[in-house]
């Protein structure tokens, strides 16, 4: 059965999934803390804006500020990632902790910096293996 680290920090498009799906609560019941990093927050916070993310209450989600050492790491990411993953990627590395994502480039990156990383189908199956829900509503 799949694990989940002790900290994660979620992408955009990992988080952006779970909000429309409806099931955002889903990451409050992993056992662990889950964080988004101010990029992401941003991105999803323009998407409710503009109508494309459903609107939900996401003040139990903590945000990571980034340190100096991983302000300049995400600078040296390739910019072929959004502003999210990097910032991610740079959190997930210099702190051990699991980066959720679903971009082969972001994992591309994170697997070379030897980051664990999973996405929303790992998280699901893990929810599925813990029943945290039901295999016919995934």
């Amino acid at each position: 059965m799949q694990k989940i680290g002790a900290q994660m920090v979620l992408d955009t498009t990992v988080l952006n999934n779970f909000l429309q799906a409806g099931c955002v609560e889903l990451l409050q019941q992993l056992p662990t803390t889950v964080y988004v990093c101010p990029a992401v927050f941003a991105e999803i916070e323009q998407g409710i804006c503009l109508g494309k993310v459903p609107s939900a209450a996401l003040e139990w989600l903590p945000k990571a500020t980034l340190s100096a050492d991983e302000e300049a790491l995400t600078a040296g990411l390739p910019a072929r990632l959004g502003a999210g993953e990097a910032e991610s990627i740079a959190v997930a590395y210099s702190r051990n902790w699991w980066l959720a994502t679903d971009d082969r480039a972001a994992r591309r990156i994170a697997a070379r910096l030897r980051v664990t990383a999973t996405g929303t189908v790992g998280i699901l199956v893990y929810c599925v293996n813990r029943r945290l829900v039901r295999l016919e509503t995934v």
